[in-house]
Parts: structure tokens; C-alpha cells; sequence
């Protein structure tokens, strides 16, 4: 019996452990239901934001995907050879997936929350073509370069803020999928 399988009630409707919840109070963005059957091949699971237990989807690489396609300005040779070389290894399941396509309604469709994972991917480039750029002006071993690594690594609760809304973001495009008629395997996204 998987996760799924022991949230739901004798009536196979989906329940959630007492103070576990799926969406944030306050937060701008479009509603999208959470989902226990988008299973990611990562297990679901509760993360502490804001003082409360949300349940969100494991979405381990969704958001360097994501990036690709917003295709994030980075400025130093070696951020856009990550983000080239990620491309290169996520082509196949882009195009097998149709998530140029997905990626396109997603921001017409729930524009708010498209915008909020585009800052997150830009931010995650960002924060690598800092660390570039101190290594092309001070070098592997100066303190510019262990300062701007160490942004590379994001607070806990930073962490779990931006999986929460990728979750929300699997959730839409899985939503998107299915409006659309297309069998795609989502699992594949994280």
C-alpha cells in the first residue's frame, strides 16, 4: 500500500493528516487542488512553511527544467554552459513530454503562479552565475566565491517555499495535460 493509498478514507476520498495542509493562506496565486494521484516518482510529503505543515509533491529537478524553458538571462560563460548543458540532457523528456507546449498554458492559464516559478528558476541561475563570475574575477579559493557558493544553498524553509510552489506547478500542468488530451507521463518532470 503506497502513501496515496493510506491518506484516503474507507470512502477513497483523499484525507490529510490532523494540520496538514496543501494550500497557503495569503499566497497570490491562482487555486490549483493538490493532488495525491500526481504522483511524482519521488514519495509526497509535509514540509514546514510559515509555521504550518503543507503537504507538497517531491519535484527534485522540475525547477532546473523549468528554467530551461523560462531561459533565465545569465550572464557568465559557465551559467550558460549549466543551462546548455541541462537542455541537452532534458531535450528528450521536453519533447516527450510537450512541455514547451504545457509550460505555454501554464502561463496563460495560471499566470501568477508561472510567474512565481519563473523568479525561482531565475533566482537558483542567478545565484550560479554569481558563483561564476567569482570564479572568473577572484578564483576557487577566494572568499567572493565561498560567499556567493554558499547562496547556492537555500534556508530550509526558503527550500520547502519554492517546492511548494513547483508542487502547485505539477499539479496545474497535470491539470493542463488532461484538458488538453495529452498522455504524458508526469513523473518524468521531477
Amino acid at each position: 500500500m503506497d502513501e496515496t493509498d493510506q491518506s484516503r478514507s474507507p470512502s477513497g476520498e483523499f484525507e490529510l493528516p490532523e494540520g496538514v495542509i496543501t494550500e497557503l493562506p495569503d499566497e497570490d496565486i491562482e487555486f490549483i487542488p493538490y493532488n495525491p494521484l500526481n504522483a511524482t516518482q519521488f514519495s509526497d510529503h509535509d514540509v514546514e512553511i510559515k509555521g504550518y505543515k503543507v503537504r507538497t509533491h517531491s519535484v527534485n529537478n522540475f525547477p532546473k527544467k523549468f528554467a530551461i524553458i523560462v531561459n533565465p538571462g545569465v550572464k557568465t560563460r559557465g551559467a550558460r554552459s549549466i543551462l546548455e548543458d541541462d537542455g541537452r540532457i532534458y531535450e528528450p523528456v521536453f519533447k516527450e513530454l510537450h512541455l514547451e507546449q504545457l509550460a505555454d498554458a501554464l502561463r496563460f492559464k495560471y499566470p501568477k503562479l508561472y510567474a512565481r516559478m519563473a523568479a525561482i528558476a531565475t533566482d537558483f541561475y542567478e545565484a550560479i552565475d554569481d558563483t561564476q563570475e567569482a570564479i572568473e574575477i577572484h578564483g576557487r579559493q577566494s572568499p567572493q566565491f565561498e560567499e556567493a557558493k554558499a547562496k547556492e544553498f537555500l534556508p530550509p524553509e526558503q527550500f520547502n517555499y519554492n517546492e511548494y510552489f513547483f508542487s502547485k506547478g505539477y499539479d496545474a500542468l497535470a491539470l493542463i495535460a488532461q484538458e488538453y488530451g495529452l498522455n504524458v507521463d508526469l513523473k518524468k518532470l521531477a
